[in-house]
């Protein structure tokens, strides 16, 4: 496993472990490899593992996979804790669920209490992911298990890389864990609506100089460029009504907090913010269409009849 003893998970998450037996939480640790394993793909995830059992990944130094295992047994730690907790409050029997309390002086926590520590591990491994990303972004040379892995070579793919230059259309506040969510969103965007905005030729020319970083014509770099808000604005549109919360841009979250002696004391997010929050993306993205669709009816070279360029200004939009 990834982590493999109850030392380990009490160097990353602190004073938070006291008595919890191993054995017991195991499980939500194995648990926690189908969330790890889907921002940094499986073959990263393997790599990790058998550093964690003293294996030897070729081609990654010795110091660098230790640092590697530190940045990815920390969100399955929290992961692990937070998909843990539920259990850990109850004794499941033949005669029924019973509540644990350990001693006199103990008793169990409100169920607020629970909800509130389940928040704060919830945030926790979304950090933790991001650092993980962050941490593969900046040493993807020297890590092949990374830079040949299919979750890495499909961002390659991507017309925005990185967090940075997405905000310059929507601020991710620096999240990778919340553009590694919107990346099958963004791929999909330009697949289909910018493929049929550029047209088939066109956009697997622009795609094939991105991928091998071939210098663009000024006319392709102001074409390519026109592209990003687009993918940027229609991406997060199609995934803003389904974002955890833990992912969603400041702003976004409003807290609702009852009586905190009360067991529906809730966190919620109105409905009416994301779906306005949708529309205005999606009238940005139109926006955004329109000024490429521009772009390239000023062209002053000629386009074949019927071509996309020539119905884009009949009526073509995201």
């Amino acid at each position: 496993m990834l982590i493999n003893d109850i030392e380990q998970l009490k160097r990353i998450v602190g004073g938070t472990v006291l008595s919890n037996s191993f054995s017991d939480i195991s499980p939500s640790i194995e648990a926690a490899k189908g969330f790890v394993a889907g921002f940094i793909g499986e073959a990263a995830y393997e790599a990790a593992e058998k550093i964690a059992n003293d294996e030897v990944v070729d081609g990654v130094a010795a110091e660098l996979a230790e640092k590697f295992l530190a940045a990815a047994q920390k969100p399955a730690a929290w992961y692990a804790y937070r998909d843990y907790i539920p259990e850990a409050q109850v004794t499941i029997t033949n005669n029924g669920i019973f509540i644990n309390k350990s001693s006199d002086t103990q008793a169990t926590a409100f169920q607020w209490q629970i909800r509130d520590l389940q928040e704060k591990y919830h945030r926790s491994m979304f950090n933790a992911i991001n650092e993980l990303l962050i941490f593969l972004d900046k040493n993807r040379d020297e890590l092949p298990f990374w830079k040949e892995s299919e979750a890495e070579r499909e961002r390659q793919n991507l017309f925005i890389r990185t967090t940075k230059e997405f905000s310059r259309f929507f601020d991710l506040k620096g999240s990778y864990a919340l553009f590694d969510t919107i990346r099958p969103d963004m791929l999909f965007v330009q697949r289909t609506k910018i493929r049929t905005a550029l047209g088939s030729d066109r956009y697997d020319a622009l795609a094939a100089k991105w991928m091998t970083q071939e210098v663009f014509s000024e006319t392709e770099r102001k074409i390519f460029d026109a592209c990003k808000p687009v993918v940027a604005y229609l991406a997060l549109s199609r995934r803003i009504m389904t974002l955890p919360a833990a992912l969603m841009p400041d702003g976004i979250v409003e807290y609702y907090h009852g009586d905190r002696m009360d067991m529906k004391a809730s966190n919620n997010i109105r409905l009416e913010i994301l779906e306005n929050l949708k529309a205005q993306l999606e009238d940005n993205a139109n926006a955004a269409m329109s000024d490429l669709n521009d772009l390239l009816d000023a062209e002053e070279e000629p386009k074949p009849k019927g071509s996309p360029w020539t119905r884009s200004k009949k009526g073509f939009s995201v």
